[in-house]
């Protein structure tokens, strides 16, 4: 009893809009440089704070957080751009 070998081929089509994914891509590389610019502004901004001794405040701490969270959007559109970027090729 011998058994069967088979040999299937299968074809896969992924189609990526390229215009979409370059949109996308354009979008988030705006985005990314406006964050990094308002994180100098926050930076400038927080200097001044410290010189003014004023570390305990809540607007210091909302600069840290604000700075923390553009931070952390920064990080995930570097990531997708990284991911749209090898998409497109």
């Amino acid at each position: 009893m011998a058994k069967t070998i088979s040999d299937e081929k299968m074809k896969f089509t992924v189609v990526i809009d390229g215009n979409d994914g370059q949109k996308e891509l354009f979008t988030l590389e705006k985005r990314t440089r406006a964050l990094n610019e308002e994180n100098k502004n926050l930076a400038v901004e927080k200097k001044r704070l410290i010189k003014l001794g004023q570390e305990e405040t809540a607007a210091f701490k909302n600069l840290t957080n604000t700075m923390k969270s553009n931070s952390a959007e920064i990080k995930q559109n570097k990531i997708r751009m990284g991911e749209l970027q090898k998409q497109i090729g």
